[in-house]
């Protein structure tokens, strides 16, 4: 009976459709999502950049700025770059960087649970056992 109690909560809390395992999916989904809204909302602004650009053709002087913003520069000018953060590079780093979100991965405390458990089945059993020892040895008396 201890053991399947132990092997129930196992499954139910630490299996991989346990209640830990779906919280860290659920995190992961939400993270996902905003991801997804981010980058939504960086496509629609890229495809209003591209529609004005695609419909300003003859306008030379929009062409003037988006060549000095894409970094060409006259002979003669001088360019001064300021390096600010990527938007790419951020959501590769938390893309890459899950690990460090989960303080305790779930494997460990399987891994955890399991010798727990044995410990506890063995505690049971050497009690039981000792309980019989005791109890013969009362019947040894009489």
């Amino acid at each position: 009976m201890l053991v399947f109690i132990l092997f129930s909560i196992y499954c139910f809390i630490f299996g991989d459709s346990g209640i830990l395992e779906r919280n860290q999916l659920l995190k992961s989904k939400n993270e996902i999502k905003n991801n997804i809204a981010e980058l939504t909302k960086e496509n629609s602004s890229l495809q209003k950049e591209y529609s004005v650009i695609s419909n300003s053709q003859t306008n030379d002087n929009f062409f003037k700025k988006e060549a000095s913003k894409s970094g060409f520069i006259k002979s003669g000018e001088k360019y001064i770059f300021f390096k600010n953060g990527d938007k790419s590079e951020k959501i590769k780093k938390e893309v890459f960087n899950k690990e460090e979100k989960y303080p305790v991965q779930i494997s460990h405390l399987r891994i955890l649970w399991i010798v727990i458990s044995i410990i506890v089945t063995l505690m049971y059993f050497w009690k039981k056992s000792r309980e019989n020892k005791a109890h013969k040895n009362m019947e040894g008396n009489f």
